[in-house]
């Protein structure tokens, strides 16, 4: 075949013929996406700022108030002793005391010391609690190891003549309670025997207490009564009386449930039983026919002699500011 761009003459016989159509555009490629540039170096670290200047240090504070010296052992613990001033107890079991830590309990009965008379030398022995049960005596005893009656506070009666009655093995014989305590308006009594087969028992109210010394004490009916706010016109007029023993020798014991009427179908009991049992005769004593063998009157400190107060549940605190070894805090 003739090739027209080397050699023209070849193709000066070639018919020209008529130009063809244009043939369609074909479709664009498709490149290749070219590789990452390289990441520049980077750039000098900017330079660090000078140090700021210091505060100034602010005041001491104030010095805190030094706490209790810690200790690793159990508190103090004195076991029972028996209180001073009760050596009118030759077997019974005299009331107690316990120090726990700065704590005292108490526990047992407090008996108060029996005499034929006020001035008696030596006070009745309590071999049991039932030795004064028939003892027909109701003085107060107030001699040796005896209880005190200030003429002062009427009606307000003092273990031990006014002397402490915690011993020392329980705690100092200078170391103070924090402050007096009392037991307000709890029932005491006294048991006594009418006869081989027959016992009353006499109650009455009272106030049990200790003062800041360490002395047992207890409040009678009288002292009750005689207040700042109460003139001495109101003496046993409290109707605590209604609650409080006071007998003459040889009065009649009411019965306050009889079985069987004596007079009347209704005279059932005390309360129900009539004033008069005949025209103008004023008399209830006709269905008791027992009688008190002595006379007892339960609201006046001269004649509690042989009355029983339970201290069980009684507890005091002593002072934290004492000089005893042993304490937590020395003020």
């Amino acid at each position: 075949m003739c090739d027209c761009k080397k050699d023209k003459s070849c193709c000066k016989d070639v018919t020209k013929t008529s130009k063809g159509e244009r043939g369609k555009t074909g479709p664009q490629g498709i490149g290749q996406t070219g590789p990452i540039g390289l990441t520049g170096p980077q750039g000098l670290a900017g330079s660090n700022g000078a140090n700021g200047i210091n505060g100034t240090n602010g005041l001491q504070g104030i010095q805190g108030i030094q706490g209790p010296a810690g200790s690793s052992t159990m508190p103090m613990d004195t076991n029972w002793k028996d209180l001073v001033g009760f050596n009118h107890y030759t077997a019974a079991t005299k009331p107690q005391c316990r120090r726990i830590g700065n704590v005292i309990y108490f526990r047992g009965i407090a008996v108060v010391p029996l005499a034929t008379t006020i001035t008696s030398p030596t006070a009745i022995p309590l071999v049991s609690f039932a030795s004064y049960e028939s003892q027909i005596y109701s003085a107060t005893y107030t001699g040796v190891n005896g209880c005190s009656l200030p003429s002062a506070t009427p009606g307000l009666v003092l273990f031990n003549l006014g002397a402490s009655c915690i011993p020392i093995s329980v705690t100092g014989a200078l170391t103070q309670l924090d402050g007096d305590y009392v037991n307000k308006n709890i029932i005491a009594t006294r048991d006594i025997n009418i006869g081989s087969t027959t016992a009353v028992t006499l109650s009455t109210v009272v106030s049990i207490g200790m003062t800041a010394n360490k002395n047992l004490y207890i409040q009678t009916l009288e002292d009750l009564e005689f207040t700042n706010n109460r003139p001495t016109n109101t003496a046993q007029s409290s109707p605590l009386h209604f609650i409080s023993s006071n007998v003459a020798l040889n009065d009649y014991i009411p019965n306050y449930r009889i079985t069987t009427p004596v007079h009347l179908t209704t005279e059932t009991n005390l309360h129900a039983s009539p004033l008069s049992v005949g025209a103008n005769t004023y008399d209830i004593k006709a269905p008791y026919a027992t009688q008190y063998p002595f006379a007892v009157n339960l609201g006046n400190s001269k004649t509690i002699g042989g009355l029983q107060i339970q201290l069980d549940g009684f507890h005091v605190f002593l002072s934290t500011c004492n000089t005893e070894t042993g304490f937590q805090y020395i003020c």
